[in-house]
């Protein structure tokens, strides 16, 4: 059954879970129901979600093309399985979304160490600051 939301003026939210000919429903859209705190009528809340799109491109992590994140996943089951046959330790590649605050770093600290020690071995060329 869908699940409809109301919403009134003093940002009360009621949620209804019913079919769409329902006459509980009904009384809502037409207005008719109030709230118990501000006696003012509920209005529908519309809510949407949009997918998130995913181009066709070439992925290092797997070294092939990808163009979706069920072809990701897959291609991430593969290269597991093929590290795991290798070198006989088990695998389990995971994709990684970087907006999520448990993965993504806290801070930029220590990417100049970082920077530093490829300098010291010759890995990059040290970088140029403009004045």
């Amino acid at each position: 059954m869908p699940t409809y939301e109301y919403r009134c003026n003093c940002t009360r939210r009621r949620e209804i879970v019913c079919s769409a000919d329902d006459p509980t429903k009904a009384l809502y859209d037409a207005g008719r129901m109030t709230c118990e705190t501000c006696a003012e009528t509920y209005t529908r809340v519309f809510s949407f979600r949009a997918a998130s799109v995913m181009h066709s491109h070439f992925n290092d992590s797997v070294g092939e093309e990808v163009s979706s994140m069920a072809g990701f996943k897959d291609a991430l089951k593969r290269k597991s399985d093929a590290v795991t046959a290798r070198t006989g330790i088990p695998h389990d590649f995971q994709p990684i979304d970087w907006h999520d605050p448990a993965v993504a770093p806290k801070s930029d600290a220590g990417m100049k160490e970082t920077h530093d020690r490829a300098v010291a071995t010759g890995r990059v060329e040290p970088s140029k600051k403009i004045l």
